[in-house]
């Protein structure tokens, strides 16, 4: 699916609109609400009457790559300790650390036929963190219905964060005041 926005509120350039441009947290949101959901972002920055961008959009679309540079900046859960409660065909080719090895080719998956699974990274120490970024395999055709991120602190739960069905990809941005977790956060899933 594509998301189709403009960073003016017109698609066309105005020059009456050349102060309102949306806000940075208006894009963050819109970056959630589009590519968080697996959705091909378009976002339109119109060129003015002598085909170039106006200084506001393009200062707004630098603060806008750099907050998203950001979000990307620190991974607490790379090559982090991770467990699971199952493994496909218990294969080590699907093993749990291969969901936190950094690379987009290996992964883990569940045991066939399980409904129901977790997946358990010790990021060691509290972190604080305000995204969770998720992918499935699709090469297994698309398994998960749902799924629930959870932040333990000393084996309680912290926060726990309901999410849609994933697809391809999901980046579920966690509350503000839900943002802080101790070893382990735990994915749960809901497998078809």
């Amino acid at each position: 699916a594509e998301a189709l926005y403009s960073i003016r509120p017109s698609w066309f350039w105005h020059a009456a609109e050349d102060a309102r441009q949306k806000t940075l947290s208006q894009l963050l949101d819109i970056y959630y609400d589009s590519v968080g959901r697996n959705s091909i972002l378009v976002l339109n920055v119109p060129p003015n009457a002598q085909g170039l961008l106006s200084d506001g959009d393009v200062t707004a679309m630098d603060q806008y790559g750099a907050a998203i540079r950001a979000i990307y900046e620190h991974n607490f859960a790379a090559a982090r300790p991770a467990l699971a409660d199952s493994v496909f065909e218990n294969a080590a080719s699907y093993a749990a650390a291969l969901a936190v090895d950094g690379k987009l080719d290996t992964f883990w998956a569940a045991a066939e036929g399980e409904t129901s699974a977790w997946l358990e990274v010790d990021f060691g120490s509290e972190r604080s963190f305000n995204v969770v970024s998720i992918q499935e395999p699709i090469a297994f055709g698309e398994r998960i219905t749902e799924h629930r991120v959870a932040g333990l602190a000393e084996r309680s739960c912290a926060l726990a964060v309901p999410c849609p069905q994933n697809g391809r990809g999901d980046i579920p941005a966690l509350p503000q005041h839900e943002k802080h977790a101790r070893h382990p956060m735990r994915r749960e899933l809901a497998l078809e």
